[in-house]
């Protein structure tokens, strides 16, 4: 069926007359009908059904609409229904709008006003804002809580700005940003907005794990250093008293420093070292063998899981802290060569650790900007390791760790989004589009209504359609959902009211069967319930 045999139905559902000898005639005899409303012979004489009875039950009605004809008229010539039917059959029904509200305004003018400014509300920037406040006040769960959520919200890491759901935190606005990831458009600001957020994080993050170059450049001063500072400290002549001899006779008690002493040997001899260099009192180079050997017994008894292996670390600890003491008083070079060296260290290890938390943190893709993405759910795997959560507390100070304590909040006020269900039908701008619109407007369901669907697509469809009121609606949407205090304005800007619509006006006139949407739950655009 073509367009204009469905409008043709359309009319004849609604009953209009059947064209009798061409588009033409039918045309000049509405315009005729218009012209001669006061008389109450004019159009109502023409019309049979529902329209008929409304324009006969008040025949001034059909001057009051005279003006609303004209102006709906131009509206289709602007738009292209260069057809005289299609023309006259706009002003018509915009004719039979007005008149409608005509008699709602004999219960009060404000009534009347109140219609025409739901009409009109969306061609305006202000009426458009005001509709996406109300939307998003409606699909919110706890409105008020969301709404000084987002006017609070702190900016956790610098450079990465929270969505309006993610300010909120309401599982009501969670949903519609879910949903309206389904939109193309949206989806695109929302991605763009997602990269901006892991690039402020990793940004922060970098901060304070420093970068892979900056990591291997420490790493090769320090080494530079060490090697100059322990050469000094190998050339020092040790300075020993008999307080010292009293230390190093304890440790040679010790079985952990005898074996440390034994794996020294050898490793000194295989250098080249006489035995009777052999004396860690007297030669820096044996007792950092020692010192050496005394490491990889450390780091051998790591991680124990029994009491026994536990005490037993404790000990081996205890050992090389007091062999290194007793070198730190025979030599104080040597003692500057472990103090630099443990200072350039503390930057190294706290890299390190923090950069095997980013490896382990982020997916194995690159954004479009080149980024890895940070993950919620990979950071807290990777930080359900124990020893890694001691090292991180131990090579990094309250101002460092107070900075990944903010990225990893602001994962997860980013990922509050993956534990809702987004809202029904939120997955374009519909909950915004033409039949929200239309039911609010309207009032009616214009499915099931012949005049309802008549009405509807010649005196709102037409117009917003032509005038972009869909589209505009969708852009004040994206701007509220990416801005948490345009969203909360608009959201607090609502305020309770009551108006009129045509559905009002129709019933008023006794016209069977077109009252019944003006409340749906859908709707956006004021209706005849408090908002």
């Amino acid at each position: 069926m073509s367009p204009s045999e469905a409008e043709s139905q359309l009319l004849t559902m609604a009953g209009f007359p059947e064209p009798q000898t061409g588009s033409e005639r039918v045309a000049q005899a509405i315009s005729e009908g218009m012209a001669g409303g006061a008389t109450g012979a004019g159009i109502a004489s023409k019309m049979v059904g529902p329209v008929a009875k409304m324009l006969a039950a008040a025949p001034g009605s059909q001057v009051i609409g005279g003006g609303a004809a004209g102006g709906a008229t131009q509206v289709a010539r602007e738009a292209g229904y260069d057809d005289p039917l299609t023309q006259t059959v706009i002003g018509l029904l915009a004719g039979i709008g007005v008149p409608a509200a005509g008699m709602v305004a004999a219960k009060g003018l404000g009534a009347a006003k109140d219609l025409g400014t739901a009409y009109i509300e969306p061609f305006r920037e202000a009426g458009r804002q005001a509709i996406v406040g109300r939307t998003l006040k409606r699909l919110a769960a706890v409105p008020e809580d969301a709404i000084q959520s987002m006017e609070t919200a702190p900016v956790l890491v610098s450079g990465s700005q929270p969505t309006a759901a993610e300010a909120s935190g309401d599982i009501g606005l969670l949903g519609v940003q879910k949903g309206m990831a389904s939109d193309p458009e949206m989806a695109k600001l929302l991605s763009q907005r997602a990269m901006e957020q892991n690039a402020a994080r990793l940004s922060a993050f970098q901060g304070v794990a420093g970068t892979d170059a900056q990591l291997q450049a420490a790493i090769a001063d320090r080494a530079a250093n060490a090697a100059h500072d322990y050469a000094a400290a190998g050339t020092a002549e040790p300075e020993v008293i008999r307080q010292n001899v009293k230390q190093f006779n304890v440790l040679l008690d010790r079985p952990a420093f005898m074996q440390a002493w034994q794996k020294a040997e050898e490793t000194s001899a295989n250098m080249g070292m006489k035995p009777q260099d052999m004396d860690p009192l007297k030669n820096p180079v044996f007792a950092g063998n020692i010192k050496f050997e005394l490491d990889k017994q450390i780091t051998a008894a790591k991680n124990p899981l029994l009491a026994a292996d536990k005490a037993d670390l404790r000990g081996l600890m205890d050992t090389q802290g007091k062999f290194l003491d007793l070198l730190d008083n025979i030599n104080p070079q040597y003692a500057i060569a472990r103090g630099n060296f443990a200072a350039a260290s503390g930057p190294i290890n706290r890299m390190e650790t923090v950069q095997r938390i980013l490896g382990g943190g982020t997916t194995a893709a690159q954004d479009p900007l080149g980024n890895y993405t940070l993950s919620q759910a990979k950071w807290k795997g990777v930080m359900q390791d124990p020893d890694l959560v001691r090292e991180l507390t131990r090579v990094t100070n309250p101002q460092q760790m107070g900075t990944l304590d903010s990225i990893m909040d602001d994962l997860n006020r980013s990922s509050q989004i993956l534990a809702v269900n987004k809202v029904p039908g939120s997955t374009t701008t519909q909950n915004l589009g033409m039949q929200s619109l239309l039911q609010r407007v309207l009032g009616v369901n214009a499915v099931n209504n012949p005049v309802a669907r008549l009405t509807s697509h010649f005196l709102v469809q037409l117009p917003y359609k032509w005038a972009g009121i869909e589209e505009s609606l969708g852009q004040v949407l994206d701007q509220a959902l990416l801005d948490p205090a345009m969203a909360a304005r608009l959201m607090r800007s609502v305020k309770p009211d009551v108006r009129f619509s045509l559905a009002q006006a129709l019933a008023a006139a006794r016209m069977p069967g077109m009252v019944g949407a003006a409340t749906a739950t859908g709707s956006m655009l004021p209706s005849a319930q408090a908002q």
